[in-house]
């Protein structure tokens, strides 16, 4: 089990309720609930138990969880007992020594005052606790000190107890109950666990904690008058139990002699020595009576106070004892000698198995068990240990589980069956005996073997790579260490083993082991690392340092050992390095850092202060474009509503769009020819009209309002006829009279087209159905491309006014003072070098988007940041910039005056498109109607528009107007509207009236 060492993974457990089941204590502590996992052995003794986890890591989180709570009883959970720092028990002495004479042994061997140390002899007398009220110092010097001097011809020695959490009481008052004395100790500050008496005026009192005991052992006590004595609880310190008690149900301790059951006189007569007898370690025997249904964990034997004779039932069940043996050292050499499989095979009758911390005996009668028990505790105390002092690489080494297993081995073949663990420095080595116990510790000596190899300068490298502790853990039976800083290993070994790993040692570090790593960092890190560390990465010459391709690192090749030293170097050159971004905001500062006069000032900085200043995120393009020419195409990616919609407002893409209603569109348009009929009526026939090329009447200059005397239109009436919104001049009552005619009139006219209509036509109209069909693209979609493709064109101009006015350097250095050396430089330079001049145009005040495309197109092209206040427009920025900037912006101002506003465009001038199946010119909505004036004035041949997202040509030469998704095609003309002249359709380009 490789889960960690069995102390790290045992756990006490205190408090269990009778009536909880070591099945159900064992799957709590294997469920989530109490944190824990697969448990390897629990081990239950009354409301003890101690339970063993697979893993450490699992006891260590078991006992982290802040409470355990199982069948309602709060657990107390623990780690098992320490060594116990100020008591040490004193084996093999003699019944008859006095404690005079062992007093004077003490004192004069581990040289103590009478007053710093306390004794505490055993019922048989042969064993001794000697508790030091300091803690003792050095446990191997006292060892050896017992070890070699004998107390009358008795061989003696020095053993560790564990820590206990309880203590006898003596000298109790009868009439002082468990009550009174549970509330007298926890007036002492500590928490009791339970109270049992053991006897006449003896008490067990267990504690919460083992520092507990520690504090009641130095205070004096007294209750009812009489002075209680206090000693540590160890089974061995028990008196006889011929006068131990049984606790009552009232929870009083009436002295009631102990039942023997018809015991054989051999089993009374048993000497004292072997009723609490410990042996080597606090191996202690823990007897039970012949019925379990007793079994009390504190009480040697139980039977109730009562009972005088027992039935044949209860005298015919097993008995059992189980003896505690908590060192694990002497449990597993018990358990690996042939004693178990002998005491089996001369008692086949009894059960013996090995548990956590002891042996028990289970067997049909009370004599027998007690006759195995007393084997038992023979072979336990004829247990010796010794104490061997290693060095660190020693002791490591002895502590791997493949060496301990070889050496066992070992030892076992030599009939030295034994046992070692080891402590820090410090290997405990058990065996059956003394002798056995000396030759096991010179057997170990003998077995384990330590080299040096020098190591030279060529080959120290390879101590340090990353390959060297994979190469150690291959080397089995084996602890490397290097000394004298690098320039010498030391290897501890087994005996024999010495050539084979000095062969393969040599060989990892002779055999080149090649390497190749990448260490990444910013352009700008590996820039400052080639200027200013140029000399050192050339020393580097036992490795190839090669830049990456994409600038941003490098890589290393060579030798294992070198590339990691370089690598090391590197990195620890690229931590010393101060780095800071500076961010500069001036209108044209991208444009002025990338040319000749930046350039040169950076290079000026970067040799003056001794850094290095990366680029990368400046960018500047330049860019010899037409203004006009640019922001035409940027307004050509604007969408304009086709028509009025029956409300009155233009149409859009919204829900309520009629371009998706064929049928819809067509009765709109009836609509809007019976209303202009109507409006039509009383009109005088001089009334003014604009003249087409087919000599058609012009509906949209008719004013409904006007009187039929009226001979010639009014300015409102011109202002009307310029005016888009045609619909709102329509008379608005009898809507539903107007929907029904409409309907009527649409019908008539779908009954005669479809009686005239022939063959061909109607496959015409399949086939560009199908066409348009598969096209693929619906209006929305168009729009929503459209609008995604004129929101892409606006960012893209933004982001490069924002680039060139917004630059992020950044700046490599040794010092952080070199770095706000160059901030400050820097600014001053640019803020030289800014200037701003002011132009002032009265037609500033309404400009149109075109024209503030242009402004946008002005800034990026020269780098200079313009703005308009009023009449007034100011441009700043680097001096140079702005003077190449000024005459674009007054011939802007030139072209501006020299052009016709939009509003004046819509009172002189009129776009229609002659819609098929309409007997009237339809106008173009104002914002077209100026997009195409404008395209006409720039003399443009063809250009592109968008209606309701859907995509159109208008070609000037022939004057028609094209849809891509259809291919149909409209006859289009220019208006020129006048107050006192009709207005003259032009066809073309060459037909323009004046």
């Amino acid at each position: 089990m490789d889960g960690g060492s069995a102390e790290e993974r045992t756990l006490e457990v205190l408090g269990v309720a009778e009536k909880t089941h070591d099945e159900l204590l064992k799957l709590y502590f294997e469920s989530k609930r109490s944190g824990g996992d697969a448990v390897a052995c629990l081990q239950r003794r009354g409301s003890r138990a101690t339970v063993v986890f697979e893993s450490a890591e699992v006891a260590a989180r078991v006992l982290s969880k802040d409470s355990h709570v199982l069948s309602g009883v709060t657990l107390t959970v623990r780690r098992k007992a320490s060594k116990d720092p100020q008591r040490l028990l004193l084996h093999g002495l003699d019944p008859a020594t006095s404690d005079e004479l062992v007093e004077m042994y003490v004192e004069n061997l581990m040289e103590v005052e009478p007053e710093e140390y306390a004794l505490y002899r055993s019922a048989g007398n042969n064993l001794t606790i000697i508790h030091f009220h300091q803690p003792y110092s050095d446990f191997l010097k006292l060892s050896q000190n017992v070890a070699r001097r004998t107390l009358e011809g008795a061989q003696l020695f020095l053993e560790q107890l564990e820590r206990t959490d309880a203590i006898l009481v003596e000298n109790v008052s009868p009439g002082v109950t468990e009550d009174v004395l549970s509330q007298y100790f926890e007036n002492c500050g500590t928490e009791v666990m339970e109270i049992s008496m053991v006897a006449e005026g003896l008490a067990k009192v267990s504690f919460k904690d083992f520092e507990s005991v520690d504090e009641i052992m130095k205070m004096p006590h007294r209750c009812r008058d009489l002075e209680l004595r206090i000693k540590p609880y160890f089974d061995f310190l028990l008196p006889d139990t011929s006068n131990l008690l049984v606790s009552c149900p009232s929870g009083a301790a009436d002295p009631v002699p102990m039942e023997t059951e018809e015991m054989p006189a051999s089993v009374s007569t048993l000497p004292s020595t072997m009723t609490a007898l410990t042996v080597s370690g606090n191996a202690a025997i823990s007897e039970t009576p012949a019925s379990p249904a007793h079994l009390n964990d504190e009480v040697t034997y139980t039977a109730r106070a009562k009972e005088k004779v027992q039935s044949p039932a209860a005298s015919a069940k097993p008995a059992f004892s189980h003896i505690d043996v908590p060192d694990p050292l002497k449990l597993h050499l018990f358990e690996a000698s042939r004693l178990p499989e002998k005491l089996r095979s001369e008692n086949p009758d009894f059960d013996l198995h090995v548990t956590v911390d002891g042996v028990k005996v289970v067997g049909p009668d009370q004599l027998g068990v007690e006759r195995v028990k007393n084997s038992i505790l023979e072979f336990l105390s004829s247990i010796a240990q010794a104490h061997l002092t290693f060095d660190k690489m020693f002791s490591e080494f002895l502590a791997k589980e493949e060496v301990k297993q070889k050496i066992l081995e070992e030892l076992k073949e030599q009939n030295l069956p034994s046992n070692y663990e080891v402590s820090g420095p410090v290997v405990v080595v058990t065996s059956l005996s003394l002798s056995m116990v000396h030759q096991a510790c010179n057997s170990i000596k003998a077995l384990i073997s330590q080299f040096s190899l020098p190591v030279e300068e060529t080959y120290e490298c390879m101590l340090y790579c990353q390959e060297w502790p994979a190469f150690l853990c291959t080397l089995d039976f084996c602890s490397v260490f290097i000394t004298d800083i690098g320039r010498k290993i030391t290897v501890v070994t087994m005996k024999d083993m010495e050539e084979e790993k000095q062969t393969a040692i040599i060989q990892f570090l002779t055999t080149p082991v090649q390497k190749d790593t990448v260490i990444l960092m910013e352009p700008g890190m590996l820039n400052y690392l080639q200027i200013f560390y140029s000399h050192l990465l050339a020393e580097m010459n036992q490795v190839t340092l090669l830049p990456l391709e994409s600038g941003d690192g490098l890589s290393i090749s060579g030798n294992a050992g070198a590339c990691q030293t370089a690598e090391e170097v590197l990195h620890g050159l690229i931590d010393a390095v101060c780095t800071k971004t500076i961010r500069v905001c001036r209108p044209g500062i991208a444009r002025f850092l990338v040319g000749e006069e930046g350039t040169s000032i950076l290079h000026e900085m970067q040799s003056k202060f001794q850094v290095h200043i990366s680029m990368d995120q400046v960018h500047w393009e330049t860019t010899n474009e037409d203004i006009f020419e640019g922001a035409w195409k940027i307004m050509s990616h604007q969408n304009f509503p086709r028509a009025f919609s029956d409300t009155g407002t233009p149409t859009g893409l919204s829900a309520t769009n009629l371009t998706g209603d064929p049928e819809r569109v067509h009765i709109e348009e009836a609509k809007q020819l019976l209303s202009a009929i109507d409006g039509a009526k009383g009109q005088m026939s001089g009334t003014n009209s604009v003249s087409s090329m087919s000599e058609e009447e012009d509906l949209y200059t008719a004013d409904p309002n006007m009187q039929a005397e009226d001979p010639a239109p009014t300015s409102s009436q011109i202002q009307h006829t310029a005016s888009p919104l045609v619909a709102q001049a329509l008379p608005a009552t009898n809507t539903s009279n107007l929907e029904e005619d409409a309907r009527l009139s649409l019908a008539i006219q779908y009954s005669m087209e479809t009686n005239v209509r022939s063959f061909a036509e109607d496959e015409k109209d399949l086939q560009e159905a199908l066409e348009l069909s598969l096209r693929g693209s619906t209006g929305p979609e168009l729009s929503r491309e459209n609008s995604l493709l004129n929101q892409a064109v606006e960012a893209s101009l933004k982001d490069c006014i924002r680039m060139a006015n917004v630059v992020e350097i950044s700046v490599f250095a040794g010092y952080s003072t070199d770095l706000i050396r160059v901030d400050i430089a820097l600014g001053k330079k640019v803020t030289q070098r800014q200037c701003e001049e002011q132009v002032s145009h009265k037609n500033l005040k309404n400009l149109s988007e075109y024209y503030k495309r242009c402004l946008d197109l002005i800034m990026r092209k020269h780098a200079v940041e313009i703005r308009v206040d009023g009449t007034t427009v100011t441009v700043s920025g680097f001096k140079d910039y702005v003077a190449e900037a000024l005459p674009d912006v007054k011939n802007l101002l030139k072209r501006i005056s020299n052009t016709v506003s939009d509003p004046e465009v819509l009172t002189s001038v009129q776009w229609v498109r002659n819609e098929q199946g309409t007997m009237a010119a339809t106008p173009y909505l104002p914002e077209a109607t100026t997009y195409i004036e404008n395209a006409w004035k720039m003399k443009q041949k063809k250009i592109d528009i968008l209606f309701d997202g859907q995509p159109y040509k208008i070609d000037f030469e022939n004057m028609q107007e094209t849809s891509v998704l259809s291919g149909k095609s409209l006859t289009i003309a220019r208006k020129l509207l006048s107050p006192g002249d009709l207005s003259a359709v032009i066809p073309g380009r060459g037909h323009l009236c004046q």
